[in-house]
């Protein structure tokens, strides 16, 4: 409140702009002035602790997914909140045409009741807890919010004119009519004033009128407009009432803080130093990011657009953690003790038809339909080198070897044109391979900035190929998952559905991918195009962007499947940290049986049979992997593989191997190749 009045004085006015420095210095002896004040008034108390805890045993809570979304919660709730305090004096300046001085005190209209309602909000999360009044307080946000984002506006756009039914002389025009031949065509006249009117209007307001665009006298024919017509649409977006939705955020606001901070006391409490001060950090981070985020969307909507998300409060499985044991917030409404004890997040049983309905299924199809989209980009990422080896030769031959002249392994010379389109193999053939052992995401970035380069070392383009291994990895990984969710009776369905539709990952690729080289998607980002000729004429292509399509659309559902999908409770994978240490370690394992096998592959091996060399590299590199797994493993995974280890021993586990390597195997092959092959035949 007292900045803009003070910024007013020192300046005469605004006469004097050079005075606003004395601002920052009068603040500034507040400070010290505090600070003293402070020093004397305060003393400092540590709580005593019976058992000294060291660093580690402090920061434990922090493994928690349920510290980081108090986090964004306060991120929300405070961040939002001194990032609108920012926003909303320049807003008011630049759209409503007030003084700094005012805009400043409409600004407190929004910070001042925000700090007062604080202690209420306090008051209301003892008395209704804590959560509850977070669902009110992010709802509510999320509506005013919604309300803010329409901007002032002032429209005219093309509507229905009048045209003639019959050729004619024009006898007569008005406002209202037109008239040919003594024939009248009636007209909605234009208003002056149109939709803007004076006073405070609250809703958007329009108006429709025609305009004639003949005279008296005109010869016209049949069909021919008339009156043109126009509507007008207006919205004022009144100061009074943003003032005070805004108002309303403002209070609201002050309530979640207070609610957040209710929340940790609840959970931790003999850690709210540590679990509030990360808690404090992050909606510190929110001032700073949604200033950032307001800028661009500003830059790329040309609205002063109020971008504060709203998040739920989900009691159900964290993002990217096995469910946690539950908090003490007391027992589930509308259970019994018994359900209470059959109840997600610590308990699953597909096959419990009372628990099936209650919670089951809508867990498990919201995995399936989150897991389907996911498992086609591990298919489209997987596959695509076929695609892109297909490419890469036409590239070759269409510049008489310019373009990607690769040396790799021939003694710095470049490949003749048999034992090129042999090379090019490779790539699908490495990733195919490392699908069988790999399970990270990595190869489409990385792809679209080496294919930017002609020049790129064939060697970066094993590796990357290798990488993409994540298609194979992903559907392994997929339809176990999966299987764990739904009642026996149930899985074949549900796992029809996760590998048919994931397969149709390999067609949108194919389709895809000879669309999106045609022109430059990323802009600059794309980078330059390659020329080469093509029936006579000069072509362009931009290769990379088959590799760099995908880049936007995984990070779209990796995030989706972050805080979508769940882990089950008897899998006891941890949390989040320990989880991914543990799938980081078992991808370390999955790289070194990758880089046996591609190393088997690509040396020669003399007059050894090629085709009897891709077996058996296959089965010693999945034979390094699983050796790896079995004893390089933590203890307590180690334990669980054990347990796996016993199908080896089955005879119908090798049967269904060699079924599923003569079916899927040649499907996942023929699709990998055919792109390239019938280049290469026809």
């Amino acid at each position: 409140m007292g900045a803009p009045v003070i910024l007013n004085a020192l300046t005469d006015g605004g006469a004097d702009l050079d005075a606003w420095r004395w601002l920052p210095r009068i603040y500034a002896v507040a400070l010290v002035v505090m600070t003293a004040i402070f020093w004397v008034m305060t003393f400092p108390k540590k709580p005593e602790e019976k058992v000294t805890r060291t660093m580690v045993q402090r920061l434990a809570p922090l493994r928690k997914m349920r510290v980081w979304r108090f986090g964004l919660y306060y991120f929300l709730v405070f961040g939002g909140f001194v990032a609108l305090a920012q926003w909303l004096i320049p807003y008011y300046v630049n759209v409503y045409v007030v003084s700094v001085a005012t805009a400043g005190l409409l600004s407190a209209i929004f910070t001042l009741p925000s700090g007062l309602i604080r202690a209420f909000g306090g008051w209301l999360s003892d008395k209704l807890g804590a959560r509850t009044v977070m669902y009110w307080v992010l709802s509510g946000c999320a509506i005013s919010c919604l309300l803010l984002i329409v901007p002032r506006m002032d429209v005219r756009s093309p509507g229905q004119g009048v045209i003639a039914l019959r050729g004619g002389t024009v006898t007569a025009v008005a406002d209202d009519v037109v008239e040919v031949d003594g024939r009248p065509y009636p007209l909605v006249a234009m208003t002056a004033e149109g939709p803007r009117r004076e006073g405070t209007l609250i809703w958007p307001t329009m108006s429709f009128g025609q305009e004639p665009m003949v005279e008296v006298g005109d010869v016209i024919s049949r069909k021919q407009l008339l009156a043109k017509g126009e509507t007008h649409i207006y919205f004022q977006a009144n100061i009074w009432i943003f003032t005070a939705l805004v108002f309303v955020i403002g209070i609201l606001m002050g309530i979640g803080k207070a609610a957040v901070y209710k929340h940790i006391p609840d959970y931790y409490p003999n850690d709210v130093g540590t679990v509030g001060g990360i808690v404090g950090v992050l909606g510190g981070l929110g001032g700073f990011v949604c200033p950032i985020l307001f800028g661009y969307m500003l830059k790329g909507t040309l609205l002063g657009l109020d971008a504060l998300d709203h998040q739920k409060d989900d009691t159900q499985a964290r993002p990217g953690a096995c469910p946690s044991n539950r908090g003490a917030m007391g027992e589930r409404k509308g259970l019994t003790l018994e359900d209470q004890d059959k109840s997600w997040p610590n308990y699953w049983d597909a096959d419990d038809q009372d628990f099936w309905e209650r919670q089951g299924k809508r867990i498990a199809n919201r995995n399936l339909w989150v897991s389907i989209p996911n498992l086609l980009l591990g298919f489209a990422v997987w596959i695509y080198w076929g695609m892109v080896a297909k490419y890469v030769q036409q590239l070759h031959f269409a510049t008489d070897g310019e373009l990607f002249d690769f040396t790799f392994m021939n003694a710095g010379q470049s490949y003749e044109a048999n034992a090129y389109r042999a090379l090019l193999f490779t790539l699908p053939a490495v990733a195919g391979l490392a699908g069988a052992t790999l399970r990270i995401p990595l190869p489409a970035l990385g792809a679209g900035i080496a294919l930017q380069d002609h020049t790129t070392p064939f060697y970066i383009f094993i590796v990357l190929a290798a990488l993409s291994g994540v298609g194979g990895g992903a559907f392994a990984s997929s339809m176990s998952n999966i299987s764990f969710f739904f009642p026996k009776k149930m899985q074949g369905l549900a796992l029809g559905l996760n590998a048919g539709l994931g397969n149709l990952g390999v067609s949108l690729m194919q389709f895809l991918i000879p669309w999106v080289i045609t022109f430059q998607m990323f802009g600059s980002l794309s980078g330059d195009p390659y020329e080469y000729l093509a029936d006579s004429a000069t072509k362009q292509m931009w290769i990379q962007n088959a590799s760099l399509v995908w880049v936007p659309i995984l990070a779209f559902f990796a995030v989706l499947a972050f805080f979508l999908m769940s882990n089950l409770p008897f899998h006891k994978c941890g949390p989040a940290p320990v989880a991914i240490a543990k799938y980081l370690w078992l991808t370390i394992l999955g790289f070194v049986g990758a880089a046996v096998g591609i190393v088997l592959l690509i040396i020669p091996w003399g007059a050894f049979p090629m085709l009897l060399k891709t077996f058996v590299v296959a089965v010693v590199a999945v034979a390094v992997t699983l050796g790896a797994m079995r004893y390089l493993t933590p203890g307590e995974t180690r334990e669980g593989l054990k347990e796996q280890f016993g199908i080896f021993k089955l005879k119908h586990n090798w049967i269904m191997t060699y079924l599923y390597v003569m079916t899927f195997g040649s499907f996942i092959g023929y699709a990998n190749a055919f792109p390239k092959l019938i280049d290469d035949v026809f």
